[in-house]
């Protein structure tokens, strides 16, 4: 458990640093929402400090699950149907769709 979410933060950083590679390379493709400010530093916290566990590790991974959640749902539901969507609302409760009408 530990290691799988390890490899899926790394692999969600690789996807923000390619977003800002293709920003400077070609004007403004991607943008993501505002809710991902602070998500690329938790993900370099990670990195920095899960070489093994450790105290620093763990708040890394904990500020990143905090800080980093709405963003990946809003980034992962943005082009899917809202059917599909919905069955995201256990995992991502604040998306538009989740919401008692």
């Amino acid at each position: 458990m530990y290691k799988t979410g390890i490899i899926f933060f790394t692999l969600f950083t690789l996807s923000i640093a390619n977003t800002r590679d293709a920003e400077t390379r070609i004007g403004s493709p991607y943008i993501l929402p505002e809710s991902c400010s602070k998500c690329s530093d938790d993900i370099e916290d990670i990195l920095h400090y899960c070489t093994y566990a450790s105290p620093e590790c763990i708040g890394a991974l904990v500020y990143a699950k905090r800080d980093c959640i709405q963003c990946i749902c809003e980034v992962v539901t943005d082009g899917l149907n809202d059917d599909i969507s919905s069955q995201l609302c256990p995992i991502c409760p604040q998306l538009p769709i989740c919401s008692p009408e």
